[in-house]
């Protein structure tokens, strides 16, 4: 028995042979809520022009490779939006932007929880959310970042050694779209930094006359980020390469392994 898939109450004034027409069904057969079987169906016409599902048969690899290529070939165009100067990338799943140095605060919390907003020069640094998950890294460049550019690490608390954040109970957009750049760099500038979550966002200090003091982190000392930037408050240089730690990646390939790890 075939199942009609355009019914019309006449036929009288419906220019069937303008109508796209449809040529291939898959049905998915369920047992409660679980899929049990999926039939590949050719679609046959009547002698009066109207289609109706044929046979079917258990539905094969090449037909979701039909079905893939019929549902790519047609033409999409969604919502236009103009991409704002400081976004690198963006797809679906994706949102790359930087966030250009400039002076401004700093929400700082120190090892007895005092608030500190030292206006400092912040460093460069390449934001991306890839599936809700937001990761940061640092550039010696003060310049709009290029693929092949040198990437260090992000040089504030609450950042792991792979540039992923501790956001903590900051609130996250729901998106990632090109529209979603100012409340994803919010979460950046807006939050409150406070312990290290590894132990190389700064190089190691030196003093005169002594060896270069290990910045390994331990129970005490896992808040120099924030006394660094504390330090600088009133302070208007880019912060000096010398105290960067680079991950000795290109920012194409920091992209690249995280973008790409995320898939697994």
């Amino acid at each position: 028995m075939s199942t009609s898939l355009l019914a019309t109450s006449s036929l009288d004034q419906t220019a069937l042979a303008e109508l796209p027409a449809p040529s291939m069904a898959l049905l998915f057969h369920t047992t409660g809520q679980n899929l049990a079987l999926v039939t590949a169906h050719e679609v046959i016409r009547d002698r009066a022009g109207q289609s109706h599902i044929g046979p079917g048969r258990v539905a094969l690899p090449s037909d979701e490779i039909r079905l893939a290529s019929l549902l790519s070939s047609r033409n999409r165009r969604g919502r236009i939006l103009l991409t704002p100067p400081d976004v690198l990338f963006h797809d679906e799943a994706s949102l790359v932007w930087w966030l250009r140095p400039a002076d401004r605060p700093m929400f700082l919390r120190d090892h007895d929880g005092n608030s500190l907003e030292p206006v400092v020069r912040w460093p460069s640094l390449v934001c991306l959310v890839v599936n809700r998950k937001l990761h940061i890294v640092a550039l010696a460049s003060q310049e709009r970042p290029t693929l092949t550019d040198p990437v260090f690490h992000a040089p504030v608390g609450n950042v792991y050694a792979d540039g992923s954040v501790c956001t903590g109970s900051a609130r996250l957009p729901r998106t990632n779209t090109v529209l979603d750049v100012e409340g994803w760099s919010a979460v950046v500038t807006s939050s409150y930094f406070t312990h290290d979550n590894h132990a190389q966002n700064l190089a190691p200090t030196k003093a005169k006359g002594k060896k270069s003091r290990s910045r390994s982190i331990d129970r005490v000392n896992n808040y120099r980020a924030t006394d660094y930037w504390r330090n600088r408050d009133g302070i208007t240089k880019p912060m000096p390469t010398s105290d960067m730690v680079p991950l000795n990646l290109t920012l194409g390939e920091w992209l690249e392994a995280i973008i790409d790890g995320s898939d697994e």
